[in-house]
């Protein structure tokens, strides 16, 4: 059983109005963080990255990954070369990322899961 408080509604109502402001100043500052990541300064990339693609495209460049669109989102899965485990919540990204996908690419985004792993 819980040990949680039963208490009248009017009691409930002002518990809930003070946690309600938190919340809400919880969203204003993750809000102002996201901004302040979107104006951060971009950063060339020089290095010439190369990735094997299990298609028969072969190799890639990053450049490549965009396939002519504006962004890209790079998930990298990092299991090391012949990993014999699984990260639940990769998978579940997995097994979900296909209708996102579609999406993204409505909107100039191309997607990108990567990994060392052979398997």
């Amino acid at each position: 059983m819980t040990d949680h408080i039963i208490a009248p509604y009017r009691d409930w109502f002002e518990a809930h109005k003070v946690h309600f402001k938190k919340e809400k100043a919880f969203t204003h500052q993750r809000q102002q963080l996201a901004a302040d990541r979107r104006a951060l300064p971009w950063l060339r990339i020089e290095k010439p990255y190369e990735f094997d693609t299990t298609t028969t495209q072969g190799r890639k460049s990053l450049a490549d990954l965009f396939e002519g669109r504006s962004q890209l989102i790079v998930y990298h899965f990092m299991f090391p070369p012949n990993a014999d485990y699984r990260c639940t919540g990769c998978s579940f990204l997995s097994d979900h990322i296909d209708a996102a996908n579609q999406h993204l690419m409505h909107h100039d985004v191309s997607l990108v899961v990567c990994s060392r792993s052979s398997d």
